[in-house]
């Protein structure tokens, strides 16, 4: 199932949830919506599944405008944060829910045959009988995804769907998700503003704020080549320091690193690198000069803080720094950025 979003706007009083928002799903794509609260990312998905209206714009499913047609008639699975299981009905009446309530009558031997399928599937077939109560958070989530699955949704939707559940539990679902979806091929739209789960995940990640779309991009392209400083700055770490564009170049810091200002305009601007694109140099006046303030060591990530002199007076950079190498709080190095971007400054009123 394709999905097109086109012009949609939506706005809650005052408030702009979304600005003329185009986005094209593929079929079959699992495609992450990735942003900060407030971004519009549950609005496009509610507004995708029917439980909202734009106020301008358009979806189509495989070319059909779906804005006229109900939650049911357009065929999709929705999977909650919170479950929203049914507690007086047990895992196989929860997962046959669906079926049970369809217009088109589903006999009972083919509803048990759908449900048991199902139950394996997920991996949960030995509770059966229980009832939510009697569940873990991972294992109610794994009900209700089953039970999104059982009316063989043309499009599953995922708002949050680990949000409530802890990091080991998230981590091991999300892999899950992954596998179960590379099984099924059903086109999939998950809500989340774990940056991590989404690069895990999605084949395609939107990154959305403000109501509007950033970037969208696999999840190399949205870490190796973000388009916008906001998302530099939302994926990832990242380190950023205030300069200025002059004759297409900036000048980093008081011993005048100079480096391409990669197409940056003139006057104010901002260099954008992640922590690991600083290789540690020996001193000299070619490259930016420092003194460690601070060293960290947690499992394999090795941290430096170091403080710099740049053009706007003291910086401080964080970077990693290689096995081998053990810097003492007070020594100076060399730092050289060997990938990084240049942002213009945003305008201040």
């Amino acid at each position: 199932m394709n999905i097109d979003v086109k012009d949609i706007t939506k706005q809650f009083g005052s408030f702009s949830a979304l600005k003329n928002v185009s986005l094209d799903i593929k079929s079959g794509e699992l495609m992450a919506l990735l942003g900060p609260s407030g971004s519009g990312k549950t609005t496009l998905l509610r507004i995708i599944a029917g439980l909202e209206w734009p106020d301008a714009g358009q979806v189509f499913f495989d070319g059909r405008d779906v804005l006229s047609m109900t939650v049911r008639s357009r065929n999709v699975g929705f999977v909650f944060q919170h479950y929203a299981l049914f507690k007086h009905m047990s895992v196989f009446d929860n997962v046959a829910f669906g079926l049970r309530v369809r217009k088109e009558k589903v006999s009972e031997a083919d509803i048990k045959a759908r449900v048991d399928k199902l139950l394996d599937l997920v991996h949960i077939a030995w509770l059966a009988d229980r009832y939510p109560s009697q569940l873990s958070g991972g294992q109610r989530q794994r009900v209700a995804l089953a039970r999104a699955l059982a009316i063989e949704p043309s499009v599953l939707l995922l708002d949050e769907p680990f949000g409530a559940l802890d990091s080991k539990v998230r981590k091991d679902l999300r892999r899950w998700l992954r596998r179960l979806h590379d099984e099924l091929h059903v086109t999939s739209i998950l809500v989340t503003h774990d940056q991590e789960e989404a690069l895990e995940v999605a084949d395609r990640v939107v990154v959305m704020g403000n109501g509007q779309i950033e970037q969208v991009g696999t999840p190399a392209e949205i870490y190796d080549d973000p388009a916008t400083a906001f998302v530099h700055d939302f994926i990832g770490e990242t380190v950023m320091l205030p300069v200025h564009v002059q004759s297409g170049a900036i000048e980093l810091n008081s011993h005048g690193l100079k480096l391409d200002a990669r197409g940056a305009p003139e006057g104010p601007a901002n260099f954008y690198a992640r922590p690991d694109d600083f290789r540690i140099t020996s001193l000299n006046d070619t490259h930016l000069r420092g003194r460690v303030k601070g060293v960290r060591r947690f499992g394999s990530i090795r941290r430096l803080d170091v403080e710099i002199d740049s053009k706007n007076g003291v910086a401080m950079i964080e970077t990693s720094f290689p096995t081998g190498f053990e810097p003492t709080v007070g020594d100076e190095i060399g730092l050289y950025p060997e990938r990084y971007r240049v942002f213009s400054a945003p305008h201040k009123n």
